[in-house]
C-alpha cells in the first residue's frame, strides 16, 4: 500500500505493508471492484517499480513479466531512474528492468528463467518455434544449436484451453515429431523448481551430450523487454 504520507506500522492490518511516497495523477488508475465500486490502484508501471524495490528478485520479476504482457511501457519504468524520480532501491530496479521479458507466458516460465540464470545455464531462447512434418511446435525454452527444448508443465497448460486428453495427445504427437528430427525435450513441473540440483543435472547432461562448444549469451540481463 502506497500513501502520500509516512504511515505508522500499527496503522495497517497485519497483512498490509504501507509505504509513504508521492503519487502523481498518471500513476493512479481505477479498477472495478467485485462489489462494483471503482477503487484507485497504482498503474502497471508504478506497481512494477515499487515491487522491484521491495520484493525479492524472483517475485518482482514475475510481476514485471506479467505487467509487460498486460501492456506496461518499459520506457515509462526506465524514466523513473533516468529522471532521478527513484533513488532508494534503484539498483534492484535496474536489475528487474534489465531482466524482464514479456514473452514469459506464466509464473512458472518466469521462475524457470530465473532458475536457469542462478544455475549459470545460458543461451536459451524463449518461445522457440520448430517446424515439424506434423506442424509447428513452440517450446518454452530452446537451445537451437543443441536441439534441446525445456518445457515448464503447469496445470493450466493441460486444463485451461482444451479437454485434457486432447492436449496430452497433441503434446505427445508433437514431441514424437521433434524427437524424429533429433530434438530432445525435457519437462519440469512446480516441484522441480524447489530441486534446482535435479534441473541442473538434467540440463547440463543433455547439453553436454549435444556436444556444442559454441559460446553462449547470458540469459538474463539481455534487455529483452517485449511489451
Amino acid at each position: 500500500m502506497t500513501t502520500p504520507f509516512s504511515p505508522s506500522q500499527g496503522s495497517s492490518g497485519d497483512d498490509v505493508v504501507a509505504h509513504g511516497g508521492p503519487l502523481s495523477g498518471t500513476e493512479i488508475v481505477e479498477v472495478l471492484a467485485p462489489w462494483q465500486r471503482p477503487i484507485p490502484i497504482t498503474s502497471l508501471e508504478r506497481t512494477v517499480v515499487d515491487c522491484a524495490r521491495t520484493l525479492d528478485f524472483e517475485r518482482a520479476l514475475v510481476i514485471a513479466d506479467q505487467a509487460l504482457r498486460k501492456g506496461a511501457d518499459p520506457q515509462v519504468m526506465r524514466n523513473y531512474l533516468s529522471t532521478g524520480a527513484i533513488t532508494r532501491g534503484a539498483r534492484r530496479l535496474w536489475r528487474i528492468l534489465d531482466a524482464m521479458d514479456g514473452r514469459s507466458e506464466s509464473v512458472g516460465e518466469t521462475r524457470t528463467r530465473a532458475l536457469l540464470d542462478r544455475l549459470g545455464i545460458v543461451g536459451a531462447d524463449l518461445q522457440v518455434e520448430v517446424t515439424t512434418p506434423t506442424g509447428t511446435y513452440r517450446g518454452d525454452f530452446g537451445w537451437r544449436d543443441h536441439k534441446l527444448i525445456l518445457e515448464f508443465d503447469g496445470r493450466a497448460k493441460y486444463f485451461d484451453y482444451a479437454p485434457t486428453e486432447d492436449v496430452i495427445f497433441q503434446e505427445r504427437r508433437r514431441e514424437k515429431a521433434l524427437m524424429a528430427m533429433g530434438w530432445n525435450v525435457i519437462r519440469i513441473e512446480w516441484g522441480d523448481l524447489s530441486r534446482p540440483w535435479e534441473v541442473e543435472r538434467l540440463l547440463k547432461t543433455a547439453l553436454a551430450k549435444a556436444g556444442s562448444r559454441k559460446p553462449a549469451v547470458p540469459l538474463l540481463g539481455s534487455n529483452r523487454t517485449a511489451g
